[in-house]
C-alpha cells in the first residue's frame, strides 16, 4: 500500500513539473507573439 502511494506521489510530482514546463513554454510563446 505504502509503495503504491509513493509511486503515485512521484507520478504527481513529475506531472506537476511537466505542467510547469509547459506553462513556461506557453508564456515564452505569448511574449514572442506579442513582440512581433
Amino acid at each position: 500500500m505504502f509503495r503504491l502511494y509513493k509511486f503515485l506521489s512521484l507520478k504527481l510530482v513529475s506531472l506537476r513539473k511537466y505542467h510547469h514546463i509547459m506553462e513556461k513554454l506557453c508564456y515564452k510563446r505569448k511574449i514572442l507573439f506579442l513582440n512581433l
